[in-house]
């Protein structure tokens, strides 16, 4: 229903993402002071099984990301805000993980339609991702209003799903999509991280032409930034230790190189000695993060302590965020209120992966970890 009937007439784009939704009292697009902007908040997981459902809205919807979230074709400038309602895409924003998500959902088009309109607007991005390298470090910029910043986090989400799609393109396509993504896991393995007891954890925000710590947007420092990942503490656009080390688990369970495992375990045996820290406004999509490491870990390892210690960590979820009587999770652990861009959804998620891991039922349902 939501993919037949919440889909823009005009741009084919959808009422989801960060900043509009539908509203099912009015059936109409909610949009609160945004502009009708359209952005994936994450990637959308589930292609496959939409396609199947609806594979005209779906393919239309894939059609309306090229033409109206891409400014210029040519170049793929893009942003990854654009408007939902009218032709009004913009640029600099051209952030590596929303990249993948588009790449994502084309290479999903293409696979059942073989469009080669969905495989020239996949190769125009690759290489226009390779052409904004930063020349002497290789680094992936942010976005090209500010050539001297770098998410390396942000980039390691783009390898994932370009690594994902190349299998659903032909061979020589494939092959320059996975030389972008081992590029970019070159750079971010390069770059200091120090997961270590006490250690700064994941570098967030780095200089292009460094790799350096730090915060360069539109050529103007801010030392004010936390520019490494915290245990616990998390905000808006800020990562966790846990959820930068899932995307090293989800990177290393495709190509199985050993430093992503590395800092995966590293960041591992961080939780296995740090609890929630409910002195601050603990978010439940903190707490998640961490089972989903305790769990990876147990995987990756087989060591039943991981399981154990997931299992902690989901009876203080429980406990903090589920002790009211409507069955949502509170926003935070000061916050009464739900609310979900604190990510409630991905407690419960893991509370159930808990649950199926307990069991021996993960060869029967697989949850794949979408915080990226």
């Amino acid at each position: 229903w939501f993919f037949r009937h919440c889909q823009s007439p005009v741009t084919g784009l959808y009422a989801w993402g960060e900043h509009i939704g539908w509203d099912f009292t009015t059936e109409a697009v909610i949009e609160k002071d945004s502009g009708y902007l359209h952005e994936f908040a994450r990637p959308w997981m589930l292609w496959d099984r939409s396609f199947i459902l609806a594979p005209e809205a779906c393919g239309d919807f894939a059609r309306g990301l090229r033409e109206h979230q891409i400014a210029d074709q040519a170049t793929a400038h893009y942003s990854r805000h654009a408007r939902y309602d009218t032709h009004a895409p913009g640029k600099g924003s051209e952030y590596p993980r929303h990249g993948g998500f588009y790449i994502a959902t084309w290479a999903a088009a293409y696979e059942r339609s073989k469009d080669t309109e969905f495989l020239t607007a996949i190769e125009t991005l690759v290489n226009a991702f390779q052409a904004r390298r930063h020349y002497k470090t290789d680094a992936l910029l942010a976005e090209t209003q500010s050539p001297e910043l770098m998410w390396p986090n942000s980039n390691v989400s783009l390898a994932y799903d370009l690594w994902a799609a190349a299998d659903k393109v032909p061979a020589p396509l494939a092959e320059k999509m996975r030389a972008c993504a081992s590029r970019t896991d070159d750079v971010f393995l390069s770059i200091r991280q120090d997961l270590s007891p006490g250690g700064d954890g994941f570098m967030i925000h780095a200089v292009t032409s460094t790799l350096e710590p730090g915060w360069l947007r539109g050529g103007k420092p801010d030392d004010s930034r936390i520019h490494f990942t915290r245990t616990w503490a998390t905000g808006y656009g800020e990562p966790t230790d846990a959820q930068v080390a899932m995307l090293c688990y989800l990177r290393w369970r495709q190509i199985g190189v050993n430093g992503y495992r590395t800092l995966f375990l590293d960041t591992a045996a961080r939780y296995m000695v740090s609890d929630p820290d409910t002195t601050i406004a603990l978010y439940p999509g903190a707490l998640a993060d961490a089972i989903a490491v305790m769990l990876g870990a147990y995987r990756m390892t087989g060591e039943k302590r991981y399981l154990d210690r997931a299992d902690e960590f989901g009876h203080m979820g429980i406990a903090i965020f589920f002790d009211g009587d409507s069955g949502l999770p509170r926003a935070s652990s000061k916050h009464d209120h739900y609310e979900a861009i604190t990510r409630g959804d991905t407690l419960a998620l893991e509370l159930l992966d808990i649950w199926l891991a307990k069991q021996g039922r993960e060869m029967n349902v697989w949850l794949e970890y979408n915080e990226r």
